[in-house]
């Protein structure tokens, strides 16, 4: 009988043995928040969705034009700074450390230097992209003071996070990409039981919500890891969308990424040596396999963006986000693209007559043209203006000049570009 009262207790921590790795198995699976979110905030705006269908219009006329206004090598910098919100009961012990760590993560995602692009299957090597696009902690706080670029604050909003964390600390978002960092994340209506890693806004919702514009990440998928949680997220933050957007006959807007059919959460072929374990579409010429190791997707081999993602988020750093890496100088960090003298800013934003248009960090004095640019680099109005003793200028423009869009506007002294932020017309 004792035996049998054994084996009994055996079986019972055997099943909960099971039944705890199955756990932990489904929380490493933590996909990503960001379709969800942005459903959500659609339905409650349906002018957010007309905003992201014009949005990606404008960038699909201009993603693959001769023309640009920034050459496809030139390296674009992306400040960043981590807001760490913590309590006792619900502790985030991510340091300046894991940030650093982070850092050097994006940094060879977005580069193509990580070492595992090694296991990229031949069928994909060769369209591998480097994005030419750098992120750094920001050196300069909003009131000019030194900073580490990580933040911490205490907040009960760290559990179950959403937006709400967002209003204990935020930058500036035309000058920072704000990534919280949070106990865990709400997760909505995903699944029951599911565990989100992070989400993000998109370019066309954070021209409209710029309070809420940035990241919100679980404090597990901070650091040098395998996951790549921040980098898939940034990359919705530039633009992109899931591989598997839709299934077989939706797309994500790139053309050289195979068609999925859905998340392939957790699963790899036995690359690279297999070209084609799973090929979930079929309506793609040629027919290949799904693109586990593309960082858009959610299987455990991510390790690339493709040269069509590449465009897709250039094109939008350079249009919806252009004043993130032209601005670089107030976050403390040197700008490659040396346009970095004045900071601008433009309202009401999205526009629809009139809007009022700020600038400082002028020469006192100076000539400045106010150009107005679509999203072909076509110049639609320039008006002329004189900065003020204080280097400041302040003008009111007129919206009905131009149809509704995405456009750049431009401050030049002479023929030098100080100051760029992009504009939306309803």
């Amino acid at each position: 009988m004792e035996n049998l009262k054994t084996m009994n207790r055996f079986i019972k921590l055997l099943l909960l043995a099971i039944l705890v790795n199955f756990q932990i198995a489904n929380a490493q699976q933590a996909p990503c928040g960001s379709d969800e979110y942005w459903k959500q905030k659609a339905a409650k705006n349906p002018a957010l969705e007309k905003a992201r269908q014009e949005s990606d219009l404008y960038t699909e006329s201009i993603q693959n034009a001769t023309f640009k206004t920034v050459p496809d090598t030139q390296t674009l910098t992306i400040p960043i700074v981590f807001h760490i919100i913590s309590t006792a009961g619900h502790q985030v012990k991510t340091t300046l450390s894991n940030c650093q760590d982070q850092i050097k993560r994006l940094n060879e995602d977005y580069s193509a230097t990580n070492a595992d692009t090694s296991n990229i299957r031949r069928i994909f090597k060769s369209r591998l992209g480097d994005a030419h696009i750098r992120f750094f902690l920001a050196t300069k706080g909003p009131d000019g003071n030194p900073t580490t670029g990580v933040t911490y604050d205490t907040s009960i909003l760290t559990y179950q996070a959403n937006d709400s964390v967002k209003s204990v600390i935020d930058w500036d978002h035309n000058f920072y990409l704000n990534v919280w960092v949070v106990s865990n994340i709400n997760s909505g209506s995903a699944t029951p039981g599911t565990d989100i890693a992070g989400y993000s806004t998109f370019p066309w919702d954070g021209l409209v919500n710029t309070k809420t514009d940035g990241i919100v990440i679980d404090h597990s998928f901070v650091g040098y890891t395998t996951d790549r949680t921040l980098s898939h997220e940034i990359g919705h933050f530039l633009g992109l969308y899931h591989t598997f957007q839709d299934g077989c006959t939706g797309g994500d807007k790139v053309d050289d990424t195979p068609p999925v059919a859905s998340a392939n959460i957790g699963k790899c072929n036995s690359w690279p040596t297999s070209d084609t374990t799973i090929n979930t579409c079929h309506n793609d010429a040629p027919d290949l396999p799904d693109m586990l190791e593309n960082i858009m997707d959610y299987a455990s081999c991510k390790v690339m963006f493709t040269q069509g993602q590449v465009t897709r988020m250039r094109t939008y750093l350079t249009t919806n986000r252009v004043s993130l890496y032209y601005n670089n100088n107030v976050a403390g960090i040197q700008n490659t693209a040396n346009i970095n003298q004045a900071a601008i800013s433009i309202y009401p934003n999205p526009a629809l007559q009139k809007f009022e248009l700020e600038a400082s960090g002028l020469s006192a004095g100076k000539s400045i043209h106010i150009k107005c640019y679509d999203m072909m680099g076509r110049l639609q109005f320039d008006e002329a203006a004189v900065a003020d003793n204080e280097g400041t200028l302040s003008r009111q423009l007129d919206a009905s000049l131009i149809i509704p869009g995405v456009y750049k506007i431009a401050l030049y002294e002479g023929n030098e570009v100080i100051a760029v932020k992009a504009l939306v017309k309803e």
